[in-house]
C-alpha cells in the first residue's frame, strides 16, 4: 500500500540543510546582537529559534529520503 503524504516535497534530506542554514543564520544574528550590546531577551529569542531550526534539520535528516 502506497503511503499518502500531504507534504510530498518535504520528504527530501535537502530540507534538512535548509533548516540547518536558517538556524546558523539566527545564531549569527544572536552573535552580532551580542557584540552590539542588544537586550538579553532579544538574544535569547534568536538562540532559541536557532536551536529549533537545528532540531528540525536533524529530524529531517533522520526521516528524509
Amino acid at each position: 500500500m502506497e503511503r499518502i503524504s500531504l507534504l510530498r516535497g518535504f520528504e527530501s534530506k535537502y530540507w534538512g540543510w535548509w533548516y540547518v542554514t536558517i538556524g546558523v543564520g539566527f545564531l549569527l544574528l544572536a552573535i552580532v546582537n551580542t557584540m552590539r550590546g542588544a537586550s538579553l531577551a532579544g538574544i535569547a529569542i534568536r538562540v532559541f529559534i536557532a536551536i529549533g531550526f537545528e532540531i528540525l534539520g536533524l529530524i529531517q535528516f533522520r526521516t528524509g529520503r
